[in-house]
């Protein structure tokens, strides 16, 4: 594998972890607020 290649998919890792702590965040936000 090339460092290129590797970067690249820490880079995805990295970015799928935090589209999911934001959406976890906006949920529990959303259910605080209807709580």
């Amino acid at each position: 594998m090339r460092i290129t290649e590797v970067l690249w998919t820490m880079a995805e890792f990295i970015a799928e972890m935090i589209v999911g702590i934001i959406i976890g965040i906006i949920f529990a936000v959303l259910i605080n607020l209807t709580v």
